[in-house]
C-alpha cells in the first residue's frame, strides 16, 4: 500500500499529549535529566512564599516589592494557610489528617514549604527574607542548593563532611520540582506524628531547620546531588542588632530572622516590630 498521499495528523491533542506524558513520566529520580521536561532550566522561575493570609504586613510588603524588583519575569506565589492544605490533601493524602492537626501555624508552614519543591519547584523565601541580587544560570542549573546557618560544610572529593554544629537554613532553599529529598523528609515527619503540645525546640528539630538538618546528614549518601552553599550566601551573619548583615561579593540575601511565630511577651514583639520596619527599609 502507498501511504505517500495521506495527510497524517496527530491523534491527540496538546492537551492530551501533555496529560498523557505527565501520567507516564517515571517516578524515580534520574540523575542524568538535567531538566524537568516542562522548561529551560531545571530550577523554574517561581519564588514561593506562605503566610497565615493574604495580608501581609507593611514591612513583609516592602521585600516582595524588593524581590520582584530583583527577579524580574519571574512568578511569585503566596500561599495562605487554606491553600496550603489543599495542597497537602491532593500530594500526601496519607498524611492529611495529621497535618490538619498540628496546633502550630510554623510547622505547618515547615511542612508546606518542603511541598512547594515536591509539587512545582521554583525559590521557596521566608517574608523575613531580603534579597540582594538574582540568580545565575548555574545557581538555576542546579538540583537542588540549601545554605549553612551556621557551622561549616564541605564537600572534599566524594567526602562530604561537616562540623558538629552544622545547621541548614529553612527561611531560603532552591529545588528542581520532584526532587526526592523532599517527599523523604515530608514523609520523615510524619512518621513522628502526632504532633500535641510541641515547644519551640521541639519544634524546630522536628520540622525547622535542625530536623532539616538532621534529615540531610543522615541521608547524605543518598541525596549526593544536593548543593550546599557557604553561611556567607543565603544566611550572612548579622550586624546593628540585627538591622543589617555582614555581606560580601558572593551574598545574594539574608534572613532577618523576624521570629514572629515564636511565643513573646507583648513587650518584646513591640520591640521586634520596630526593628522589622527598619530592617525592612534598610
Amino acid at each position: 500500500m502507498d501511504l505517500s498521499s495521506f495527510s497524517w495528523r496527530p491523534i491527540l491533542g496538546q492537551t492530551q499529549l501533555r496529560q498523557l506524558f505527565t501520567a507516564t513520566r517515571p517516578s524515580t529520580y534520574d540523575r542524568n535529566v538535567m531538566n524537568d521536561g516542562w522548561g529551560s532550566s531545571v530550577i523554574p522561575k517561581i519564588l514561593h512564599q506562605t503566610a497565615k493570609s493574604k495580608a501581609l504586613t507593611w514591612e513583609e510588603r516592602k521585600l516582595v516589592d524588593r524581590a520582584k524588583r530583583v527577579l524580574p519575569g519571574w512568578q511569585f506565589r503566596l500561599w495562605d494557610d487554606d491553600e496550603n492544605s489543599q495542597l497537602m490533601a491532593e500530594h500526601f493524602p496519607q498524611h492529611f489528617e495529621a497535618y490538619e492537626q498540628i496546633s502550630r501555624g510554623v510547622m505547618k508552614a515547615d511542612i508546606a514549604r518542603l511541598l512547594y519543591m515536591h509539587a512545582f519547584g521554583g525559590v521557596y523565601m521566608d517574608t523575613d527574607y531580603k534579597l540582594f541580587t538574582g540568580f545565575d544560570d548555574q545557581f538555576l542549573a542546579a538540583s537542588c542548593i540549601f545554605g549553612v546557618e551556621r557551622g561549616e560544610f564541605e564537600t572534599v572529593g566524594q567526602e562530604p563532611t561537616a562540623s558538629d554544629d552544622v545547621k541548614l537554613g529553612n527561611a531560603f532553599f532552591a529545588a528542581r520540582r520532584g526532587h526526592p529529598f523532599f517527599s523523604a523528609m515530608i514523609n520523615g515527619i510524619f512518621e513522628k506524628a502526632p504532633f500535641v503540645d510541641l515547644s519551640d525546640w521541639e519544634l524546630m528539630t522536628t520540622s525547622g531547620p535542625q530536623g532539616l538538618s538532621k534529615f540531610f546528614l543522615a541521608n547524605l549518601g543518598t541525596y549526593r546531588d544536593i548543593e550546599i552553599r557557604s553561611q556567607s550566601v543565603f544566611f550572612p551573619d548579622s550586624r546593628f542588632t540585627g538591622l543589617s548583615n555582614h555581606i560580601n561579593d558572593d551574598t545574594i540575601g539574608a534572613h532577618l530572622c523576624w521570629g514572629s511565630w515564636r511565643s513573646k511577651r507583648r513587650v518584646v514583639t513591640m520591640k521586634n516590630r520596630a526593628r522589622r520596619i527598619v530592617s525592612a527599609l534598610l
